[in-house]
């Protein structure tokens, strides 16, 4: 088993700094994508646990194993939507200012 790395890893801690900054991305859509990735994990964590000897038995543990595998799949979708989130932001900044009579390298 590999070395759980502290909650406070340095990619977290970048990302914490980067949403306290007065930047324009990432932001609350993006923190929101993070924060559901992470409650995905959350939850195929908690899921991958019922793969007790009594839930092999009864079938549960390979509904779990089912259920954890779509949730970690999901966590990784919610991080490719956080980064969707700040470059759709960055092309609609882009178009404020087009529209403001900027030209392409004022931009």
């Amino acid at each position: 088993m590999a070395a759980a790395a502290g909650v406070g890893a340095a990619a977290l801690e970048a990302l914490v700094a980067q949403l306290a900054a007065k930047v324009p991305t990432p932001g609350g859509g993006a923190a929101a994508a993070v924060a559901a990735s992470l409650g995905a994990a959350s939850g195929s964590m908690a899921a991958i646990y019922t793969t007790r000897k009594k839930d092999e038995e009864t079938g549960v543990a390979d509904k779990a194993r089912a259920l954890a595998q779509g949730l970690e799949q999901a966590s990784k979708e919610c991080l490719a939507l956080a980064d969707k989130d700040a470059e759709a932001y960055l092309q609609l900044q882009q178009t404020w200012k087009k529209d403001a009579g900027f030209t392409p390298d004022q931009v």
